[in-house]
């Protein structure tokens, strides 16, 4: 690739990788190893994120069942290229914002609009008169399997091919393509019963996958898998990420999702009260960074003692995680330079430190206490 070195060159970057297929993910990961800060990086992919024409618009989207509310005046827009995660507590409405999504159920109030070649493709505001002509646009993986058990991989993507109009070389061609994306080519002629709950999880992604969909919704794709099938699941969503197509998806697991989701929606009592980048976000809800460190002796109290008396650092909480210790303050810097002077005039031995901002799980934690 060819070097950044200017505001003006990471634009002309991000316009052709853009034009070259690359996702906002890729660009961001590009831009941070090339040491570019990321309150830059956010804003020049912002920009590119604003002179479009939003892929996927929810508009005041309001949802009962009975007299429960479940949803209540949604409104945000998705953007071809992301990966868009939805996150919040059990039963605020996350499962019904993505049936709403694709046309499964249909809303009391405001609409629906998905945008394909500037002009848009269908409106909820009157719901969709033949949800058939837009179902090839979507693929969606629910909660619950959809794939056969007595079907082997390899038929179960067959006949979901079928049922999405696919036909003779297109059917091999799809099939052949996920197969591979998937890891499941060695396991092509197993039945759906006998593979591994991480594996059925990949085939049932891969029946959503299989007509080839701009958009993939994904409704908890995590939730079951131990904490390493998890890893691979979230490298598989950035895979599919990586070939275009757009992902929407729920997920409880929030610290796993900072890391590659382009932007994060948090749904609070049905209602979305806070939208943006990781980055974004953390920035917003708290002025606060976080020092861990951790030293050989785990003799903590002394030092944290005496940081505690120096009020111009701006620390506003501490406490001992295990074996080491964490500070949050609003000065990072001053804070790490008294730190680290109080280690050395302790004669301590200095293991690890690092400084960052809160995570995603401690900015939502924050948000559901205001």
């Amino acid at each position: 690739m060819v070097a950044v070195v200017s505001l003006k060159d990471i634009k002309q970057f991000t316009k052709q990788a853009l034009e070259k297929g690359a996702t906002l993910q890729d660009i961001r990961v590009a831009l941070q190893e090339k040491g570019w800060p990321q309150k830059v990086i956010e804003h020049v992919l912002n920009t590119f994120r604003s002179g479009a024409k939003p892929l996927l618009q929810l508009k005041n989207v309001s949802k009962h069942f009975g007299k429960e509310v479940v949803l209540n005046c949604v409104t945000l827009d998705i953007y071809a290229g992301e990966i868009f995660a939805v996150i919040g507590v059990s039963g605020c409405g996350k499962t019904t914002l993505l049936n709403t999504l694709v046309g499964f159920v249909e809303p009391d109030e405001g609409g629906v609009t998905l945008n394909i070649d500037a002009e848009p493709t269908y409106e909820v505001e009157k719901f969709i008169p033949n949800p058939n002509a837009i179902k090839s646009l979507f693929g969606f993986s629910t909660q619950s399997p959809s794939f056969y058990e007595n079907l082997t991989v390899e038929e179960n993507l067959e006949y979901f091919a079928s049922l999405y109009g696919l036909k003779g070389e297109e059917i091999q061609k799809n099939k052949n393509s996920l197969l591979k994306l998937l890891g499941l080519e060695g396991s092509k002629d197993k039945f759906g019963s006998d593979l591994s709950r991480g594996m059925q999880k990949r085939l049932d992604i891969g029946c959503a996958l299989i007509h080839n969909p701009k958009i993939l919704i994904l409704d908890e794709p995590t939730a079951d898998l131990d904490p390493f099938l998890r890893g691979e699941m979230w490298a598989l969503v950035q895979e599919i990420n990586k070939t275009g197509t757009t992902i929407v998806l729920t997920s409880h697991f929030l610290s796993e999702l900072e890391s590659f989701c382009d932007r994060l929606a948090v749904l609070y009592n049905h209602a979305i009260v806070a939208i943006g980048t990781p980055l974004e976000l953390k920035k917003y809800y708290t002025n606060n960074y976080e020092i861990h460190f951790q030293i050989v002796s785990h003799q903590y109290e002394p030092l944290l003692a005496k940081l505690k008396q120096q009020k111009e650092l701006g620390i506003t909480k501490m406490h001992i995680e295990r074996h080491k210790a964490v500070l949050y303050t609003l000065y990072p810097q001053q804070t790490l330079q008294a730190l680290i002077m109080l280690i050395n005039k302790s004669k301590q031995q200095l293991l690890d430190i690092d400084v960052n901002r809160p995570s995603i799980q401690e900015i939502f934690e924050t948000m559901l206490k205001r």
